[in-house]
């Protein structure tokens, strides 16, 4: 279907120029005259209303709010104990694991020095380098 383009002489263009030029509009939100939008509420109006009243979602009351951000809180702090605790016995397993092998053999223990150097360097160098591709691949 072919929009139709206003003539320059209609009586609608006239008025849209004026308003244009005198910096006044009193079209609706979405630059529609006066005319079409009643057009349009009487055309739709009511079976858009009964649409938005069946579709409207319900607003929580303020303690139900208040209930969910206090669970929330609550169960982050229980998360991060948690996780603080695990770290603590894996570095006091780690730690200790490397004194018994200090006490039994120092050559393995300098070994294992080594190797986890070795391997953090490797870890951090393969780690920017993917740092850098991605940089490369998303900024200009």
């Amino acid at each position: 279907m072919k929009k139709q383009i206003p003539e320059r002489n209609s009586k609608r263009f006239a008025q849209r120029e004026n308003q244009h030029v005198s910096g006044t509009n009193p079209a609706g939100k979405n630059g529609d005259l006066p005319e079409q939008s009643e057009e349009f509420i009487a055309l739709l109006g009511d079976s858009l209303q009964s649409w938005d009243a069946r579709i409207e979602p319900p607003v929580p009351h303020l303690i139900e709010l208040e209930q969910l951000v206090t669970s929330h809180k609550e169960s982050t702090g229980r998360r991060l104990w948690r996780d603080l605790l695990k770290l603590w016995l894996l570095g006091i397993l780690v730690i200790g694991g490397m004194v018994l092998l200090l006490n039994w053999n120092i050559y393995a223990f300098w070994v294992l020095q080594i190797f986890a150097v070795v391997g953090a360097i490797l870890f951090f160098t393969t780690l920017s380098r993917k740092d850098r591709e991605a940089k490369g691949k998303w900024t200009t």
